[in-house]
């Protein structure tokens, strides 16, 4: 007898809505909030960890410029010109180097404005500049 209750109160969706004393219990105001909240929340976390992302691929492009206004700096400091410090830099497409070796200074000074491969923030550009003053390198 009692493994025929048993059995009776799991089959089927019944037992969901059963108190333990095996009356009904009333439907609660928040039925269903977990799956509105997740149907929220994931698209939002999708987009913040996409955000984060590109985060870390402006860091990664911010320090190819400071290394490539160093490698321009340094070449055009030891005696190189400007055209094949360049060439040697490899400069990226999109980034413009500007070089001043004036006096006993070399500057470099490199920009690139980023656009962002987010769909939701298109349009978005984050301008990256970074600069290099190395004093030139005399051999006598």
């Amino acid at each position: 007898m009692v493994a025929d209750r048993t059995l009776s109160r799991w089959r089927g969706w019944r037992h969901l809505r059963q108190r333990d004393d095996g009356t009904a219990a009333g439907v609660s105001p928040d039925d269903g909030m977990v799956i509105a909240e997740t149907a929220i929340a994931i698209p939002l976390l999708m987009a913040v960890a996409a955000a984060l992302i590109w985060g870390l691929s402006l860091m990664g492009t911010s320090l190819s410029m400071a290394d490539t206004a160093r490698q321009v700096a340094r070449d055009v400091g030891r005696g190189v010109g400007i055209d094949d410090a360049l060439r040697g830099a490899r400069v990226p497409d999109g980034q413009r180097v500007s070089v001043d070796a004036q006096g006993d200074w070399v500057t470099v000074h490199v920009t690139h404005s980023a656009v962002t491969p987010l769909p939701f923030l298109d349009g978005l550009r984050v301008p990256l500049e970074q600069s290099v003053t190395l004093p030139r390198e005399w051999s006598w």
